[in-house]
């Protein structure tokens, strides 16, 4: 058994590598479609916004309602490439936790592509001051 083998046996029987990963990664983790509808989260990301079948299919901007985020993020689907990866510029932006309280976060971005399709893999972090 190789080491990765061992690794997806303790933290989840039967789950693939990369399911694996985003489930376990610190920051809030989802993967949007173009239009902005989330299709899938991550454990961390449900901690914030709820559970996946309260906001799986939803749209992102429900959660970050944020202008400058709106306008940033349909920019980065028309040329992710060169749109900067963390939007606005590290500043940060307020988002709507599941409890309907404000928070604080960075939202940075990265993209895939699969079967002719564009999707942004966000990864949401809150900032605590």
């Amino acid at each position: 058994m190789s080491d990765l083998e061992r690794i997806a046996t303790i933290l989840g029987v039967g789950a693939s590598l990369s399911d694996v990963f985003f489930n376990n990664h610190p920051d809030a983790g989802l993967i949007i479609d173009s239009s902005g509808v989330i299709i899938k989260t991550n454990v961390a990301a449900q901690s914030l916004f709820g559970s996946p079948w309260s906001i799986e299919g939803r749209n992102i901007h429900e959660f970050v309602t944020d202008a400058q985020h709106l306008e940033l993020f349909q920019e980065f689907f028309r040329d992710p490439l060169r749109t900067s990866r963390e939007l606005v510029d590290g500043q940060c932006v307020e988002a709507v936790r599941h409890t309907g309280e404000l928070f604080t976060c960075v939202i940075t971005l990265g993209h895939a592509e699969f079967e002719r399709n564009r999707y942004a893999i966000c990864s949401i972090r809150e900032r605590r001051t």
